[in-house]
């Protein structure tokens, strides 16, 4: 992440800490001139692709365990306990392992795809979702860091992770990249 917060002109974090240590909310105008260096954002990228990757790769040594009806959180018992109304999973479809290792194959190829940078965008769009479905079907087993993954994954969505060209980038969803930074540290 550190390496996706590289400002433009030598610029860092630390300039803005004034800012949140004087109490004063951050408004737009005060980051309307931090921009996000394109070739930090493609290495970005890269590390988050290959993160879900593992990511993946160790949930999926418990794959029964945790995801089927056989395992620790059948379908039925997350549904009569934890389901609410607005909840959404594609991974709640089935409750056998080899439908749920086939939702694993998509996640994984997607993540392969964001790897490659090969239309990112759709791609960071498949992972978030999944990632969010997968993160739904189970919710015992989660953690603070799965929630940052997800909104990390979210704010990317409308990043351009893809560039491949040197120069910068600012945007609204530049400055709620960097909010999200600073909220967390």
């Amino acid at each position: 992440i550190d390496a996706a917060l590289a400002f433009n002109r030598g610029k860092d974090l630390r300039r803005l800490m004034p800012l949140i240590k004087s109490r004063r909310a951050v408004t737009p105008a005060d980051l309307q001139d931090e921009t996000v260096d394109l070739r930090s954002l493609a290495a970005f990228r890269i590390g988050l692709a290959l993160f879900i990757l593992y990511d993946l790769i160790s949930r999926s040594f418990d794959l029964t365990a945790h995801y089927t009806d056989v395992g620790t959180a059948p379908r039925s018992f997350l549904l009569q306990n934890f389901w609410e109304p607005a909840y959404f999973s594609v991974h709640m479809f089935t409750g056998a392992a080899a439908g749920i290792a086939v939702l694993f194959v998509v996640h994984g190829l997607a993540a392969v795809g964001l790897l490659l940078g090969y239309r990112t965008r759709l791609m960071t769009l498949i992972v978030w979702f999944l990632t969010v479905s997968l993160h739904t079907r189970h919710p015992l087993i989660l953690h603070s860091g799965d929630d940052l993954l997800r909104a990390v994954l979210f704010f990317s969505i409308f990043l351009p992770l893809d560039s491949r060209r040197p120069g910068t980038y600012a945007s609204p969803a530049t400055a709620a990249y960097y909010v999200q930074s600073m909220a967390v540290y």
